[in-house]
This record gives C-alpha cells, structure tokens and sequence, in this order.
C-alpha cells in the first residue's frame, strides 16, 4: 500500500486516485474474464455444431454406399 493508506482500527484508506486505480484494475480483469469464459463457451458450441455437421456427412456417406 502506498503512504497515504494507513490502517486505523482495520480501515483501509484510499485516495480517489487509488480507488480509481482500483476500479480500473478490477473492470479490466472482470472484462478479460468474461471475454474468456465467452471464447470458451463460443469454441464449445462451434465444435459441437461442427461435429454434428460431420455425422450427417458421414451417416449420408453411409446411406450412399448401402
């Protein structure tokens, strides 16, 4: 903690340049998760999708060659 934070009885104090700081810090990391957890869900649904496409080739596949 910088000097100007100084703990009284468990208080943490800020100054708003700290806290602004702080809350930068913290949309930037919320930020950056949410657009990882969207990457993952987003590459989950596209395998998915992508591997229901490839059983219809190859069922179609199947069905030609009977």
């Amino acid at each position: 903690m910088s000097s100007s934070a100084k703990a009284h009885h468990g208080d943490i104090r800020l100054t708003i340049t700290e806290f602004s700081w702080l809350m930068l810090a913290t949309e930037t990391t919320l930020h950056f998760i949410s657009r990882l957890i969207k990457r993952e869900f987003h590459g989950i649904s596209v395998k998915k999708k992508n591997d229901r496409e490839t059983d219809n080739r190859i069922n179609s596949n199947r069905a030609r060659l009977k």
